[in-house]
């Protein structure tokens, strides 16, 4: 060790000892009892941490001349791998992650979304995918509509089980789906109307959507008005008694043969990827299930209808009057005066037993 770095460890030194003494000493290197790491023994303890310091270095070692006040924390963690929401004997019945860097593998986009609202990016994705879509709402995306919206579908079938969705009475899938919501994503205040997540009824002229996920801002879901929660509404019901034609998404809690359930979630995080998985077991009748992954954490399940009964069996419905639904994500919102609010989807896709 060189005589410079003995006389800083000296001088430091020294001034700990003037600060408990008014007697100069020499003092040699302590030996303290092994319970300085408790704070026991003030003087010993830091003296023996001084030496240390200046003392024990290796020679060779030279302190930072320049460390970094604010270093980069890097990256942050990846979402958590699958949990046991999606079983390994699941398999995929249908992929539409966006890899061909299109909307192709789905069967419809809206027409009447402007073309720079939404597309197909490569940043940001989720790890282990190349693309995601992004979907932008403004005041003016969609006209005609009640609302303004930016979505992708799987259109329902006329035979139900040739649909990509797989969503019909005795089916049973599992849904999954990434979203990110952006820094400055905004949603709209006070309602439930902020969807990102559908698996809409058909017929669609009867009823609400039968499975949707949104940014919950008020007290719907059973959760305080104001927060900004990513849950999730389940409806389904009807009978022949009380079918759901003639009802609409406004007065369907007035068909007494109409059950709603929400599975109330955490509020969002901006800026990094969630993975959706719902478990579905379809039935217009109480052997339904619905189960809600977030993240491999399961947020709820619900026993209970998922599809309407329609009297007419019109439409695509099953033989028992059963509805069926399709599969959708994108944004969906009121129509109001708010700032543009984009969400990112990516790795959507149907699994099966």
């Amino acid at each position: 060790m060189d005589t410079g770095r003995l006389g800083r460890a000296a001088a430091v030194l020294a001034a700990l000892l003037v600060a408990v003494s008014a007697t100069a000493m020499t003092v040699p290197r302590p030996a303290v009892a092994d319970d300085r790491d408790s704070g026991d023994g003030f003087l010993g303890g830091t003296v023996e941490r001084v030496w240390d310091r200046l003392l024990d270095r290796d020679d060779d070692e030279e302190p930072d001349p320049d460390p970094d006040p604010d270093p980069d924390p890097g990256p942050g963690p990846e979402p958590p791998p699958p949990g046991d929401e999606l079983p390994s004997s699941a398999r995929v019945h249908w992929n539409g992650d966006f890899s061909t860097g299109s909307w192709s593998q789905w069967d419809s986009a809206d027409d009447d979304c402007r073309p720079k609202d939404h597309a197909v990016v490569t940043s940001p994705r989720p790890p282990g995918f190349a693309y995601a879509s992004r979907h932008t709402v403004t005041v003016d995306s969609t006209l005609g509509q009640s609302g303004t919206r930016c979505l992708v579908y799987n259109d329902p079938k006329s035979t139900v089980s040739d649909g990509k969705s797989h969503a019909y009475a005795g089916a049973e899938a599992w849904y999954e789906d990434w979203m990110l919501f952006p820094s400055d994503f905004a949603p709209a205040p006070g309602t439930d109307w902020n969807w990102v997540w559908q698996l809409h009824n058909w017929p669609d002229s009867n009823g609400p959507v039968n499975l949707v996920a949104g940014v919950i801002t008020n007290s719907s879901d059973g959760g305080p008005s104001g927060g900004e929660r990513l849950s999730l509404r389940i409806v389904g019901g009807a009978s022949p008694a009380n079918p759901i034609d003639g009802y609409g998404s406004g007065n369907y809690k007035q068909n007494p043969d109409v059950r709603e359930r929400w599975l109330r979630g955490p509020n969002i995080e901006r800026g990094r990827w969630y993975r959706m998985v719902v478990h579905v077991r379809w039935s217009r009748h109480a052997a339904g299930r619905v189960e809600y992954w977030l993240d491999g954490r399961r947020i709820g399940a619900h026993e209970g209808p998922n599809l309407f009964y329609h009297a007419s069996g019109g439409g695509h419905a099953s033989p028992d009057h059963a509805g069926q639904a399709y599969y959708s994500v994108g944004y969906y919102r009121s129509r109001d005066k708010r700032p543009p609010a984009t969400v990112y989807h990516a790795g959507t896709r149907v699994h099966r037993p």
